[in-house]
């Protein structure tokens, strides 16, 4: 995926348009998934801010090892 707005890729995954895609004639035991994200700022919901310009923790995949927040 490339370069999305961050408020639209929150809604993207909310909606559930972002679909994570895994080769389906190879074993994922061995594997280990790594997930880039780059946000320029996070806001969250500290200080009252809506969080629907950010991308939370929870909406990240399951099978994900390890997260690499730029």
């Amino acid at each position: 995926m490339g370069w999305v707005r961050d408020e639209r890729l929150h809604r993207a995954y909310l909606s559930g348009k972002v679909v994570y895609e895994v080769p389906a004639d190879e074993p994922t035991a061995g594997w280990f998934n790594i997930l880039m994200v780059h946000q320029n700022m996070y806001k969250g919901a500290q200080g009252g801010v809506a969080a629907k310009n950010c991308l939370l923790e929870r909406m990240l995949p399951p099978f994900v090892d390890l997260v690499v927040w730029l």
